[in-house]
């Protein structure tokens, strides 16, 4: 049984400073939680853990396989006969370019660095046909971001960029920094515009802006669009650059079969690297089996979300603030008025059930992610300071 006796008193009086309490109390405590979350000194790892199931088994399930946007992967079979696999032989880029643009698609993102020179007459053919492409065409750059990049790496790749023309996006994705929680390395959100002078947009983002008005994306998070249910279809359709002899030049024949073609006609086409030591990345997607995705997989989410004009919300502070308020409240309330904390484990678990039910619904219905980690400490440590304030009046005879 609940203990129900507690100092708490009807009259008038007594309720009125019982309110004052519960209000002071529970304001100082949302207050330090909503400030703690705000300078990310709040363990972070629920908050992911949760959200990543909630994407995983609740996000849009693709209707079909998406017909406007293309992948196109260099893999480490493609590269068996080429003396180097990094950077990628800029003869096979351009020969890849020369074939994409006579199968006309609506755009070619190359999620490519070009940071050094390889074979001159290689890197010079390559520049050649990104000029001379009739199709737009994307280029993929790092910048100042990036750590451990020699200057003359940079200097290498403006010039390169700014030979061939083309517009240029930041090949960076977002990963949140915490310093109590361990850095589990997820993909979770588009990365912001490269710092200055250079000011590139995202990729996808760059992209985007090649086929319809620029987007303006006002929630970072990724809203990751699962493959068709009744299919086993992938979300994108995906082609692999199959094994073949080393190209010269930018010969278009002989590397991409004929039948592919038609599949890259008014699609948005990425061209990216799929191998074992670089480039891949854990997202919310592998909170099961921990698989790591290609960057270009990313990308190509990000761009069919920005297509579609989709976003996941995430709950502005003041909004997160007043919810916390109003739970720490009730929390310490029911902690004042009924002996709870004999029921500690009982309490605590009743929170995750309701908070996790809660989480699932706004997540479906309003594609709303919730801060599982603040709602859950504020309802528990509302529990706790409402009942230690209790004996606290019973010890000072104040209740």
């Amino acid at each position: 049984m609940i203990d129900s006796s507690s100092p708490l008193q009807t009259d008038g009086s007594k309720g009125k400073g019982i309110f004052r309490l519960v209000i002071i109390c529970s304001a100082v405590i949302s207050g330090i939680l909503i400030f703690l979350s705000s300078q990310q000194l709040l363990p972070e790892a629920p908050d992911n853990w949760t959200n990543d199931w909630r994407t995983l088994l609740f996000s849009e399930h693709a209707p079909e396989q998406r017909n406007d946007i293309v992948v196109l992967l260099i893999t480490e079979d493609t590269l068996a006969d080429y003396p180097f696999r990094s950077p990628v032989d800029r003869g096979l880029l351009a020969n890849l370019i020369k074939t994409l643009d006579e199968a006309k698609p609506s755009v070619i993102g190359l999620d490519f660095i070009f940071d050094r020179k390889t074979y001159e007459d290689k890197d010079n053919s390559l520049v050649s046909v990104l000029r001379k492409t009739q199709t737009p065409i994307v280029l993929g750059a790092i910048d100042r971001r990036s750590h451990n990049v020699k200057e003359a790496n940079f200097r290498f790749q403006d010039q390169f960029l700014e030979e061939t023309r083309r517009p240029v996006g930041h090949l960076y994705f977002a990963r949140r920094s915490n310093m109590l929680a361990f850095g589990d390395e997820a993909i979770r959100a588009i990365a912001p515009a490269s710092p200055p002078p250079k000011k590139w947009k995202s990729f996808a983002e760059e992209i985007v802006s090649q086929v319809k008005a620029p987007p303006i994306i006002t929630y970072p998070t990724i809203s990751w669009l699962l493959p068709p249910k009744n299919a086993s279809a992938e979300t994108f359709a995906t082609f692999r650059v199959p094994s073949h002899k080393p190209v010269e030049g930018a010969d278009s024949e002989g590397v991409i079969p004929e039948s592919w073609r038609q599949a890259f006609k008014n699609k948005i086409v990425l061209v990216g690297g799929e191998f074992v030591d670089r480039d891949r990345h854990l997202t919310p997607l592998s909170v099961m089996d921990r698989k790591r995705k290609p960057g270009v997989l990313i990308h190509a989410q990000i761009v069919a979300q920005l297509l579609d004009g989709r976003s996941i919300l995430t709950t502005p502070k003041w909004s997160e603030a007043i919810i916390v308020f109003l739970l720490t409240a009730v929390g310490f309330y029911l902690g004042y008025r009924w002996n709870f904390k004999r029921y500690d484990l009982l309490v605590s678990l009743i929170g995750v059930i309701v908070l996790a039910a809660a989480g699932v619904f706004f997540f479906r219905h309003f594609h709303l992610l919730i801060p599982p980690t603040t709602l859950f400490l504020a309802w528990v440590i509302g529990v706790t300071s409402g009942h230690y304030s209790n004996l606290a009046f019973r010890a000072f005879r104040i209740g």
